[in-house]
């Protein structure tokens, strides 16, 4: 079954994402893959809590990545932090009613990197 994703990056560099709403997609609401310093900021994803494999964000063999102001409800993961990824700061961000967790790849210093993986209140 092909997972589709509403807002996929890829390979980008310097991306700004701000003021989107996504609702009820039928995979992830979005990918970062690949891609080095992207701010998204004023976010809003929406999908009912029981409707599986539709995380917020994925992230994954990324760096330097801002998320801020944003609000994600879904029936998986708000942000799924992926292998290759560093320097992921997540600021100011409302996690509700979550069918998984709200950021999952979450650690100070994640194995298999050298620099830190951090959330900011």
């Amino acid at each position: 079954m092909l997972m589709v994703q509403i807002l996929s990056f890829y390979a980008c560099n310097d991306l700004s994402v701000r003021n989107v709403r996504i609702t009820n997609s039928p995979g992830a609401h979005g990918t970062i893959n690949g891609c080095n310093r992207a701010k998204i900021s004023n976010l809003d994803v929406q999908s009912p809590s029981h409707s599986p494999n539709t995380d917020g964000f994925d992230i994954s063999s990324s760096k330097n990545i801002l998320i801020e102001d944003s609000t994600i409800r879904t029936g998986d993961d708000c942000i799924a932090i992926n292998g290759g990824s560093s320097y992921i700061s997540v600021s100011r961000f409302r996690a509700v009613k979550t069918g998984g967790s709200a950021l999952t790849g979450f650690r100070l210093y994640r194995a298999g990197t050298k620099s830190p993986v951090r959330k900011r209140a």
